[in-house]
């Protein structure tokens, strides 16, 4: 694993196996611009645990790197993250849920876990944070001051040059979020 995607330049290639082997994963985390949420997303859960990899949107980095550790620990453990679960307490007295990544955003969201898994299939999830109402960005009545936050990924019909829409804290860009998926 010599080459890899070059907008990862600046990340530790040797860290990011080192981690994979003594913990399991390694996370990656990309900070926030003024146009779009940051997030982070493992790499290593598929490769140790045959457990889909965990991305999240729009919290504290370091939140967000606590977050796909303590999922890590737990998929260690033996738990599963299932699709359309609700899991309590992940995140302090709010439960997420999770969807799958369509693979149409692998590369421009996840372009070092395409390096690490070269043409090795592997699934994401997408761990998806309530609003204060418990509510989930797809759900009516979901607070649209948090719409741009957390793209829905699970989105089939979107092409991933819409992607920059979808991250805008504008109400008008994210009117153009299919909700209805």
């Amino acid at each position: 694993m010599s080459e890899h995607d070059p907008r990862c330049e600046g990340i530790n290639d040797a860290k990011l196996l080192a981690d994979v082997r003594e913990y399991g994963w390694h996370v990656v985390r990309i900070l926030d611009k003024d146009d779009s949420p940051g997030w982070a997303f493992s790499i290593g859960l598929y490769e140790n645990f045959q457990h889909p990899e965990i991305v999240v949107f729009g919290l504290n980095e370091d939140v967000m790197h606590y977050l796909i550790n303590a999922i890590g620990e737990a998929v260690r453990e033996g738990k599963t993250f299932q699709v359309d679960g609700l899991y309590a307490n992940l995140i302090e007295s709010y439960a997420c849920t999770f969807k799958p990544v369509n693979e149409i955003w692998y590369g421009d969201l996840l372009g070092y876990a395409d390096w690490f898994y070269k043409e090795q299939n592997y699934s994401v999830l997408q761990c998806f944070w309530p609003d204060t109402n418990s509510r989930f960005p797809w759900e009516p009545e979901f607070d649209e001051n948090w719409l741009w936050a957390q793209p829905l990924l699970f989105h089939v019909n979107q092409s991933p040059l819409a992607l920059p829409i979808c991250y805008g804290r504008s109400k008008v860009k994210c009117g153009l979020i299919d909700r209805n998926v």
